[in-house]
């Protein structure tokens, strides 16, 4: 895949709403000659993703797979409680209401194995047709495929009502008019699930002024003066939301049917790229530009009705927002108009000088540090402020909406389009707004400093984030994640009939072997591994039997080894500094990748690391006694392997040496697998040196390609301002060369993947006699082997070890917590061999050019559904040990259990 290096950027601000023109992913699609343009940078803010944007010319797949999966999905426990805490449902209700919630669970499941696989099924084979892939669906396909969806939304009603209904049996009469806000949430929940993604904006569909930080910081008499709005609030979001899930319905027909006027010559709104297009066949072999244009105007007219919709959304919250206002404080109302700009309007620049001079100011009041007069002088600017401010922000909020109904506020702009004159006309008026607002925020902060006796030491940069390095699939220090941490990002592909299909990173971060983010500089085979820390140095020492009165010699060759990569380091430091950069900090995608110089240091370092490492062990080997020389040479090879897979995991990033080392297997099994093991051990790392040398070039490929196709040029905004744009140039050639590099990379991984599922195969067959210990093993490899689906959403450990710190328990007791801990642990154990069964087989090489959207899809959508079951069990689980220790042991033993928290979410938004 092309590179795209996610990195911080620093350049000045010239505009509140940028558009940045990003182009085709050609070298992955192989569509011949594709010019894309686009700036240097631009601002990610909340979005971050990696985006492949799939033609309808040359790939053999639709990214039709979450499409065709998007039927609703039985609630959580856990947002099943939210649910009825936000509603107001007594507490003493929730065991109940969760044994009510456990029947529903499996009613659902069952539900969507009688109905929803089956037709999902009949509708994928519809999709793998080759014909509808290339040319999309016919109109009578595209009806039955609404008419499907129609059905199976409404069965999930039922099921969904009839939870409710069930609760509402079990309230009192007052408790139960508080049941209807659930109903709601369900409804909006089951819509959301169906109305597909039309651009790669969701803020108005998924936004929710209730869900803001500012509204969960109302007092109890705030939000009892907004509860009258805030209910006719949830009444009309809810029906608006239903409107555009019945209108979600029919979007692939009239995409179709848009589609089947263009190849009869009518076009769309009679334009020419319509009336030229001829038959179908001519229609799916025009040139590239061409056929994306047609492409997205039949996806702009199935469209439309979605659009209305969401520009009826957008107006509910912001008059929602008019009508709590009023009841709110200042300073609560500022806040919570505030949390609507960023979650709605994430590309208007609102926060400005003025802003964080209200801050140090409030919260100089708020400590007690003003006094009498200056608090009066503060609160008299802020409200001067907001009052100049306030009309300015709604009207560059109309204005944005104005884009997004008539369908021209696209973020990603293919084949160097023409410029749209409204388009052009309205952000010229939303540039010149937003320079008036900056203008506005510094002249009052100045006004408030002095009011508040501050210095004007304050400034904002961009929207004020911090500056961080940030590189996809690599060590993410953001949103205050750890150093080394990995965020969970968002995967866009969008398809012919201008649909986007989301994947996750963390979805297909098993068999793809870095497939996705090998072109994105965070995965690839020039990556370092980390230095052994000092558990690991121990644990070497005490293997090669250097931990005596030998240690010291030991602690001399490893200082000596790290000194030689120490040099190493800082040679790559210096030939890789970024160059000075001025303005703000902003948090960027940097198209075109990283530069072959940059790639090439970091192969020559990762290089020198290798050589640093084997000439430690060379000097190991040298040091140890006779009988230790086999522990030595295999711990050369277990460290080689650490440094070969570092950054890849997945089938061909298992390690059966560590893997059996770390299962609990007696002596016995361990003998009869010591052959198999011993062979796989001294084969391992030329396979894994064969594969990464493939990895390697594929990426100096990428990046060489990338960096010759890419040519920088001044560019003249529509407001006058200047900035360096890219433009970038794909030929045929390159383009066959870059997709045939990936390809060999991909082949490379399931290569040794293969061989290691035989390896796994061999040992298994070993143990046959021995059930379970082959069971033990078999469940080790499966967890090295695709460990994201092993990621637990919640783990009970902890309850179950307070549960059993309880005094005075009797042994029936005890032995009833035991057996419920096997049994969850079975449980889950099951649960995820069923989906590592059932996705066993590679997904790089199941397409031409390597890159499967179907399966993959139906892969991460299987891999949600995982992770809800594993949800459900906990809760049950814990439900039932709640339950335990009430019944025999009394209320103050379940309390010391705990709640069980709502799982956090990892992906960034």
């Amino acid at each position: 895949m092309p590179a795209q290096d996610a990195r911080h950027s620093r350049r000045p601000h010239t505009h509140p709403l940028s558009r940045p023109r990003v182009g085709l992913m050609g070298a992955l699609l192989g569509l011949g000659c594709a010019r894309l343009a686009m700036p240097r940078s631009f601002a990610a803010g909340s979005l971050a993703a990696a985006v492949a944007a799939v033609g309808a010319t040359g790939i053999a797949t639709e990214a039709r797979a979450q499409m065709l999966q998007r039927v609703p999905s039985p609630v959580s426990a856990a947002d099943f409680e939210s649910m009825m805490r936000t509603a107001g449902i007594d507490e003493s209700l929730r065991e109940v209401a969760l044994g009510l919630h456990e029947e529903y669970f499996k009613r659902f499941r069952d539900f969507e194995r009688a109905e929803v696989e089956p037709a999902v099924r009949a509708l994928a084979r519809d999709a793998n047709d080759l014909d509808r892939r290339m040319l999309g669906q016919s109109v009578e396909d595209a009806r039955r495929e609404a008419e499907t969806r129609r059905r199976l939304f409404r069965a999930a009603a039922q099921l969904d009502g009839q939870l409710v209904d069930e609760l509402t049996g079990v309230l009192t009469a007052e408790q139960a008019l508080r049941a209807e806000p659930i109903r709601n949430a369900l409804s909006r929940r089951r819509a959301l699930a169906s109305i597909p993604r039309f651009s790669m904006a969701r803020d108005a569909i998924e936004f929710d002024l209730r869900a803001t930080t500012a509204f969960a910081a109302l007092s109890a008499d705030e939000r009892t003066r907004a509860q009258p709005s805030v209910d006719a609030y949830d009444l009309a979001l809810t029906q608006l939301l239903e409107r555009m899930a019945e209108s979600a319905f029919m979007r692939g027909v009239r995409v179709a049917e848009a589609r089947a006027a263009q190849a009869a010559g009518a076009g769309v709104g009679g334009g020419e790229a319509g009336g030229e297009a001829g038959g179908e066949g001519e229609a799916a072999n025009a040139p590239a530009p061409e056929a994306w244009q047609r492409m997205r105007e039949a996806a702009r007219a199935g469209d439309t009705e979605l659009r209305e919709l969401d520009a009826k959304l957008r107006r509910l919250h912001r008059d929602t927002l008019g009508e709590i206002e009023i009841a709110l404080s200042p300073q609560d109302a500022y806040a919570l108009r505030a949390d609507l700009v960023r979650g709605l309007y994430p590309r208007i620049q609102s926060d400005g000088p003025f802003d964080a001079v209200r801050r140090r100011a409030e919260s100089l009041r708020a400590a007690g540090k003003l006094g009498e007069s200056e608090a009066a002088a503060v609160d008299a600017a802020i409200a001067a402020h907001d009052l100049a401010a306030r009309p300015m922000i709604d009207g560059m909020m109309g204005l944005v909406d104005e884009l997004v109904s008539a369908g021209l506020e696209e973020e990603f702009q293919m084949f160097d389009e023409p410029e749209n004159p409204e388009r052009t006309r309205i952000q010229g008026v939303l540039t010149r707004m937003g320079g008036d607002l900056m203008e506005l925020s510094s002249r009052d902060a100045d006004a408030l400093s002095a009011a508040a006796g501050l210095d004007r030491a304050v400034e904002v940069d961009g929207r004020g984030m911090p500056e961080m390095p940030f590189e996809i699939g690599a060590a993410a220090p953001l949103d205050g994640a750890a150093a080394g941490a990995t965020v969970e990002m968002r995967i866009m592909v969008g398809g012919p009939d201008g649909e986007i299909t989301e994947l996750s990173s963390d979805d297909l971060g098993d068999d793809m072997g870095g497939f996705i983010f090998t072109g994105l500089g965070g995965m690839g085979g020039a990556s370092v591994a980390p230095r052994m820390d000092a558990k690991e140095l121990d644990a070497l020492a005490a293997r090669l039997g250097l931990d005596g009165a030998s240690r010291a010699l030991f602690d001399e060759l490893v200082a000596r080894a790290m000194e030689a990569r120490n040099e190493a380091e800082r040679v790559f430091a210096d030939r890789t500094a970024p160059p000075p950069q001025e303005g703000g900090a902003m948090m960027s995608f940097v198209i075109g990748g990283p530069d072959p110089a940059s790639f090439e240091a970091r192969r020559e370092l990762s290089v020198a690391v290798d050589a640093s490492e084997e000439r430690l062990f060379d000097d190991l080997r040298a040091v140890v006694a006779a009988d230790k020389l086999l522990a030595a040479e295999s711990a050369r090879r277990a460290r080689a392997r650490t440094r070969l897979l570092h950054g890849e995991k997945g089938a061909h990033a298992a390690d059966f040496v560590a893997i059996v080392d770390g299962a609990a297997l007696s002596d016995a099994s361990r003998a009869l697998l010591a052959g198999e093991l011993r062979a796989w051990d001294e084969s391992s790392v030329a396979a894994v040196e064969a594969m990464r040398a493939t990895v390697v070039e594929s990426e100096r490929i990428q990046a060489e390609a990338m960096k010759a196709a890419t040519v920088e040029q001044e560019v003249t905004r529509p407001d006058g301002t200047k900035e360096m744009a890219q433009s970038v140039e794909f030929s045929a050639e390159t383009s066959m060369r870059m997709r045939e590099a990936t390809t060999r990379a991909a082949e490379a991984r399931a290569s040794v993947a293969d061989g290691n599922r035989r390896t796994r195969d061999a040992m298994l067959s070993l143990l046959a006699s021995d059930e379970m210990a082959a069971k033990t093993l078999r469940r080790a490899i499966s967890r090295a082997m695709t460990p994201a689906a092993y990621t637990m959403p919640r783990d009970l450990e902890p309850f179950f070890a307070r549960a059993s710190a309880v005094e005075a328990l009797p042994p029936a007791t005890r032995s009833a917590i035991e057996s419920l801990r096997a049994e969850w642990i079975e449980s889950r154990e099951v649960l995820c061999e069923e989906f590592v069964a059932a996705n066993e087989a590679p997904t790089v090489a199941d397409a031409p050019g390597g890159l499967d959207i179907q399966r993959l899809g139906a892969r991460s959508a299987a891999r949600r559904k995982l992770r809800a079951d594993l949800e459900q069990l906990e809760a049950s689980t814990h439900r039932r040990l709640v339950e335990t220790l009430l019944n025999d042991a009394g209320p103050a033993a379940a309390d010391a259990v705990g709640p069980l928290p709502v799982r956090a979410q990892r992906r960034m938004r």
